[in-house]
């Protein structure tokens, strides 16, 4: 009879809704809101942080390199090629480059820039024995040059050799007051008699006059030599340059 009991309580029990079952039922009935409203907000921050970390976009492809260099080696080959060129036209351009043409530049500068002095009258007419007289020969000195002749009309109505002021302005010196010019003897010019030929042909191209030697500085140790002397109005003679270090 216990037994029975026991089993009908036990039924009873399990049929009989629980007191708490109502509450729970309000109470997940009143959760449902809540809950959904806090899924909301927490998609709506994923979706925000999403978009701020550029999560969920599309992932941009691997970097291809671009493998046409057809037009990248033309160009860098055709500056190379260029570059070689100018080189080479260079290396010709000095290879055919005159070699005297630095020392006449250099002569050049060591005259003050003027050039040659004027030795001859345009169109003069070079007495002869001039012209033979200093054929092959050759003033020694730092630089052995040649002897050349020397025809000038003479400015003025005097016919004697001119002083040292008219000399330079007749030779058209670039720096006459640079000149440095001189009238020496010459005995003093040529003590040794070694160019005794030249003074005979200057002598006779003069029929016999005085012959007079001016002495002019071209810069550093560079000088002009010049033995001359008068004849039918003109200076008729000859030049030499000469290098006394």
């Amino acid at each position: 009879m216990g037994t029975i009991l026991s089993c009908f309580q036990f039924s009873q029990s399990k049929s009989a809704p629980s007191a708490k079952s109502p509450n729970h039922h309000n109470s997940a009935s009143h959760d449902t809101p809540h809950a959904q409203q806090t899924q909301d907000i927490v998609a709506q921050e994923s979706q925000d942080l999403t978009r701020k970390l550029g999560v969920g976009g599309p992932v941009p492809g691997p970097a291809v390199p671009n493998t046409d260099t057809t037009n990248h080696n033309t160009k860098e080959g055709a500056k190379d090629k260029m570059a070689t060129d100018e080189e080479y036209m260079s290396f010709l351009d000095k290879a055919n480059q005159d070699p005297n043409e630095g020392a006449a530049e250099a002569k050049q500068q060591s005259n003050g820039g003027g050039g040659e002095l004027k030795a001859l009258d345009k169109g003069a007419k070079v007495p002869k024995v001039l012209e033979e007289g200093v054929k092959d020969k050759y003033y020694v000195s730092d630089a052995d040059e040649p002897f050349v002749p020397v025809c000038l009309k003479l400015k003025g109505k005097g016919e004697g050799l001119p002083d040292e002021d008219a000399f330079v302005k007749l030779i058209e010196h670039p720096s006459p007051g640079d000149a440095g010019v001189e009238i020496m003897d010459v005995a003093e010019w040529d003590s040794q008699g070694q160019y005794k030929d030249v003074v005979d042909a200057v002598r006779e191209a003069g029929k016999g006059g005085d012959v007079r030697v001016y002495r002019v500085g071209r810069g550093g140790a560079r000088v002009e030599y010049w033995v001359v002397t008068v004849e039918g109005g003109r200076l008729v003679g000859v030049k030499v340059l000469a290098v006394e270090s």
